[in-house]
């Protein structure tokens, strides 16, 4: 999985045999009828979605706080038998259809309507509650990036800077009240890194990451699952 809606998938290649319920539409999918002049990879997302639709028995739909690439790897190494999928939401969704006239599953559709903001689809044969514990419990702290929103103000009071003598005017560049004394960088006075409720400037992030301090949590939020046929709301059910 990837930052950000992309027009890319993340794929874990173990299969099963164990089916959703029978596919309305057995024929092979082209985007013949949806326009003439899209893109292979696109094309690619939607079969991917309509075969793994027939070949995995559920399929949630998540919502990602904090996206990150390197976050993903436990996830990948946990559920290596199943498949994640990321890209266009307007993509995805022709993949699983729109409506009960289009949609691949009887009642996938549902599945479609929760694809909104940074969201993926998970399809697995494992049971739902073994996903459903692990991404109660699952979360990656990590460094924030410009437009993250602090729910902390984070400060720093004058004196002496744990950073080699050379860093001082690159620190003093990003707004950090800094002056070399002796080889040792020093803060003038008492400055703050970010304020909560403000969301982060560049330089900010940039700041915090050269101390080290990590605010942003990645976490997956499932939504919805579809599974035996039937689609079920989910949010209530995930962890804060």
């Amino acid at each position: 999985i990837q930052s950000g809606p992309a027009d890319h998938s993340f794929v874990f290649s173990a299969h099963t045999n164990i089916n959703m319920p029978k596919s309305k539409k057995s024929k092979v999918y082209s985007l013949t009828n949806v326009s003439k002049k899209v893109p292979e990879r696109k094309e690619n997302l939607i079969n991917a979605v309509r075969e793994c639709a027939s070949e995995y028995s559920t399929v949630f739909v998540f919502n990602v706080d904090n996206m990150r690439n390197n976050k993903l790897k436990e996830i990948r190494q946990k559920f290596s038998s199943s498949r994640i999928l990321m890209g266009k939401k307007k993509v995805m969704r022709i993949g699983l259809g729109v409506d009960e006239a289009s949609e691949v599953q009887p009642g996938i559709h549902h599945i479609s309507e929760r694809l909104v903001g940074e969201c993926g689809l998970f399809f697995t044969n494992e049971p739902r509650d073994t996903i459903l514990s692990y991404f109660n419990d699952f979360k990656e702290l990590d460094y924030a990036r410009a437009g993250y929103v602090p729910i902390e103000t984070v400060s720093r009071s004058a004196g002496p800077l744990p950073f080699p003598g050379p860093m001082e005017p690159s620190l003093r560049a990003l707004g950090l009240p800094t002056e070399l004394r002796n080889g040792t960088v020093n803060l003038v006075k008492d400055h703050t890194l970010c304020k909560a409720g403000d969301p982060l400037t560049p330089e900010q992030a940039k700041l915090l990451k050269q101390f080290d301090i990590k605010l942003a949590d990645f976490r997956i939020h499932f939504t919805g699952v579809y599974e035996n046929g039937a689609f079920e709301d989910l949010t209530p059910e995930m962890g804060e």
